[in-house]
């Protein structure tokens, strides 16, 4: 098929036939390839966008919108104020076994008189009679706590401690030598976990 260049080209001329681009050399035509195309190159979908430019792809939007606490593993966060967050289960226990440690509990008078740890270990308790004071059940090594002695009755009511006390400072005469309403406090300290020493001071 006849080609049908310029007729009167110049040095430089192109002249264009579907792919070929045809340039003039002064005295003939020389056929190049036209330009390549990104088809050409298993590109085609590809565009000279610049990366400011670039549009986020489907996958890429789906991804995005699958991103949830969940899928960080913050399932069980909620985005709460420090001021609103609450008390969790664990500190409520903590906070109620350090209430349960300090408000003291009343020890029932009784020929022998138990003291249980788990309801507090500070307790209080008033004498009618003389009584033997059991060592504290639940009982672990470090443990420590006060027992405020009250006596009761016509008073000069006398406390003996049981097997696992240890008096060191004060003796249990100084309870019994007690009037009614006068009070004596017994401080005391688990050195392990079935043996206690302890202190008793008569209060004014």
């Amino acid at each position: 098929m006849a080609l049908n260049f310029p007729s009167s080209p110049s040095n430089g001329d192109t002249y264009t036939d579907g792919d070929i681009v045809w340039k003039f050399n002064g005295s003939a035509w020389d056929s190049f390839y036209g330009p390549s195309t990104a088809a050409q190159f298993g590109l085609g979908n590809v565009d000279n966008t610049s990366d400011a430019n670039k549009p986020v792809s489907i996958l890429q939007q789906a991804a995005i919108d699958a991103i949830d606490k969940a899928s960080l593993g913050l399932g069980s966060v909620d985005n709460t104020s420090d001021l609103s967050k609450p008390v969790s289960t664990a500190q409520q226990t903590a906070i109620d076994a350090a209430a349960v440690n300090i408000t003291p509990q009343t020890l029932t008078d009784a020929a022998t008189i138990s003291y249980d740890l788990d309801s507090g270990h500070n307790a209080k308790v008033t004498l009618t009679a003389s009584r033997t004071l059991a060592l504290p059940s639940n009982l672990a090594e470090g443990a420590s706590g006060v027992l405020t002695v009250t006596q009761g009755g016509l008073g000069s009511n006398a406390l003996t401690f049981g097997s696992g006390w240890f008096v060191s400072a004060g003796a249990a005469s100084d309870i019994a030598s007690l009037s009614a309403g006068q009070k004596a406090q017994v401080t005391w300290y688990a050195y392990t976990s079935s043996n206690v020493n302890a202190t008793i001071l008569p209060l004014q």
